[in-house]
């Protein structure tokens, strides 16, 4: 069961719609700083996600349009043979999803990790960087996230 700090309010949660869009922004941030290890122009699955989590983020589509998005995304992610492009799709997928569930974000933050990983950089730099970013939310709704991506790190190998 999710911890209700990251449900919805109007799920019956505690995240507020304003601190849900900013989750939202950091999960385009965090897969937005890996796109260049896709290694070639980005498919037009993934192009579609970052663009309806950018609408979404900014109030402008349905959480709907960002499920199929996602699921788009991710589908398309198991095509590809490239471990760290399809890691970076998986960032991409798990960014729009937030919409649906706001701990996607986590997902975009690790897969992000994982590309750097996977192509020999520091993702614990990467982690410090997507830590700092998280300075617009509240104290608690960060140390929720900080703590929970310490936990399903373990998961990615990082």
């Amino acid at each position: 069961m999710r911890d209700k700090i990251i449900v919805a309010e109007h799920r019956g949660g505690q995240l507020t719609i304003n601190n849900h869009r900013k989750l939202m922004a950091w999960a385009i941030l965090c897969f937005e700083r890996v796109l260049s290890f896709y290694g070639k122009e980005l498919d037009e699955p993934l192009i579609n996600a970052i663009n309806i989590a950018k609408e979404w983020e900014k109030g402008k589509c349905s959480t709907g349009d960002a499920i199929k998005a996602s699921r788009e995304a991710h589908a398309f992610a198991g095509t590809i043979e490239n471990r760290a492009a399809c890691m970076v799709a998986r960032a991409i997928g798990h960014g729009v999803a937030t919409a649906h569930m706001a701990d996607h974000s986590m997902g975009a933050a690790l897969y992000a990790q994982k590309v750097l990983k996977l192509s020999g950089k520091s993702f614990e730099e990467e982690r410090n960087v997507q830590v700092r970013n998280l300075h617009d939310l509240p104290d608690d709704l960060k140390a929720f996230i900080i703590n929970m991506m310490k936990i399903k790190a373990k998961g990615l190998g990082l």
